[in-house]
């Protein structure tokens, strides 16, 4: 699997739109409404260059690199009065606009020019009465690899269906405004806040798994440490849950796992 980055909308007010504007920060969604805005008018950027002005802003866009073509997702709740138009400024190392793409939907690729130092992407008005904002994928596309984007409440799946003879889910905790992870050899990449409830993601993990075949490989990612004791007793959970399927893990042995029978107890209520 390719580079891939988690994006979220940011804690800084002064890069979205203000004016008269509503923004509710939510733990998995950021709600923006701001009806009588001007058309074209640029709701919220992200930039990959940080401010090093009084806000001391720290970019959320990953670097990318020069030739290769990236394949970008929105995840906005679905609303048929809502239009958005999506485009993408790149700049030289002077901050100049070198090339501007427009994008009318909400899922596009581009090429990343290789005269470019920095960009931005800017999400723009077209029209809405309310947007519910979650996050922000951005991947570079690899040939001949065939990915597949899955999202719930507090949780994003993002599964490549290059053939293996093991099967590894990575997971990482998307409680970060953004998160960039390169990774060549999970099959499934799974970003998880730490607030979400842990029977929800648990029934997802298993559903992903049931089909597998052959090894199954848990690896930690980003912040995999801070998670519950529920997270750092996966494999524990999933031996139990699969006794037949062979399961190996990095997850460092702790004296904070579940016991046998909170295990139990926890897959019987997922059974429920």
């Amino acid at each position: 699997m390719a580079d891939t980055a988690l994006i979220k909308w940011g804690k800084r007010f002064n890069q979205a739109y203000n004016y008269g504007s509503e923004i509710t920060l939510e733990s998995h969604q950021v709600t923006f409404s701001s009806p009588m805005m001007p058309v074209g008018t640029t709701i919220k950027a992200w930039h990959s260059k940080g401010s090093y002005g009084e806000d001391r802003a720290a970019p959320l866009l990953p670097l990318l690199k020069p030739g290769k073509t990236y394949e970008v997702i929105f995840f906005i709740q679905e609303n048929p009065k809502n239009q958005f138009r999506v485009n993408i400024d790149f700049r030289d190392q002077f901050g100049q606009i070198t090339a501007t793409q427009y994008f009318e939907e909400l899922h596009f690729t581009f090429q990343y020019p290789h005269n470019a130092a920095h960009y931005s992407i800017n999400l723009n008005n077209i029209k809405h009465e309310k947007l519910v904002f979650y996050d922000i994928i951005l991947m570079e596309k690899v040939e001949n690899d065939s990915v597949e984007v899955e999202r719930g409440e507090g949780l994003t799946f993002i599964k490549c269906q290059t053939p293996s003879e093991k099967f590894q889910l990575r997971v990482h905790s998307s409680d970060r405004e953004s998160i960039m992870v390169s990774d060549n050899t999970a099959n499934l990449l799974l970003f998880v806040s730490q607030k979400t409830d842990f029977q929800a993601v648990l029934s997802a993990i298993i559903d992903k798994l049931e089909t597998q075949d052959g090894l199954i490989e848990i690896k930690t990612g980003v912040d995999f440490a801070k998670f519950s004791i529920e997270f750092q007793s996966l494999p524990e959970i999933l031996h139990t849950y699969f006794p037949d399927k062979k399961i190996q893990t990095d997850i460092k042995n702790t004296t904070d796992l579940l016991t046998a029978y909170e295990i139990q107890m926890l897959l019987l209520a997922l059974q429920k």
